[in-house]
């Protein structure tokens, strides 16, 4: 969400996820986010999780949104 453009045309940095992009050819069997997030947690170590709806047009694949959810 940081790095959504302001709508009311103040000039400002957009924020840009730290590191790089994972190689699409040999993706890692842990979170593809696992060493650019700040919210990292151990269980980003696990295999990729799966996708959770949160509405009818949007799903989320996080170990942090799901542990959340299960509290």
């Amino acid at each position: 969400m940081k790095s959504r453009p302001n709508m009311i045309g103040e000039d400002e940095k957009l924020y840009s996820i730290p590191g790089n992009v994972p190689n699409p050819i040999n993706l890692p069997n842990h979170c593809y986010f696992k060493n650019r997030c700040e919210s990292c947690i151990g269980k980003c170590n696990n295999p990729y999780p799966g996708l959770v709806s949160i509405s009818d047009t949007h799903k989320v694949a996080c170990w942090r949104f799901i542990e959340e959810e299960a509290k």
